[in-house]
């Protein structure tokens, strides 16, 4: 069996923008670098917002941790994040989801990003 035709890619492609039913912004990082004090700040204003795009965010309900951090115990939920192939997006971006919450990038699953769409692992930051 041969690999995939590019109309068949382009279909696959087309139907996973087709389930994103969110859009967002990717946020790149224009003020304080993150080892410096307000670089990891939940505020927008610090970052440079990017065209808004198609996305969708789900949590993963079998991942949760705390840890303890300036002595208060933090929970930290992490999510899944999709956006379509071709978006450029790292772990030293954010990604607003239009109208509300903003979440950190973990980490970009490369296995996903050559194929059909992209997808993160993302962290609720505010």
């Amino acid at each position: 069996m041969g690999l995939l035709s590019t109309r068949a890619l382009t279909r696959m492609r087309a139907a996973a923008v087709n389930a994103m039913s969110q859009q967002g912004y990717v946020l790149t990082r224009s003020g304080a670098p993150l080892n410096q004090a307000g670089g990891r700040s939940a505020s927008a204003s610090n970052w440079t917002q990017g065209p808004l795009t198609p996305c969708r965010l789900w949590r993963q309900r079998d991942f949760a941790s705390e840890g303890d951090e300036a002595a208060i115990t933090q929970s930290t939920a992490r999510y899944k994040l999709s956006l379509p192939f071709g978006t450029a997006i790292d772990p030293t971006d954010r990604f607003q989801i239009e109208g509300g919450q903003v979440f950190e990038v973990a980490g970009v699953m490369e296995a996903h990003a050559d194929a059909i769409q992209v997808i993160c692992d993302v962290i609720l930051v505010s």
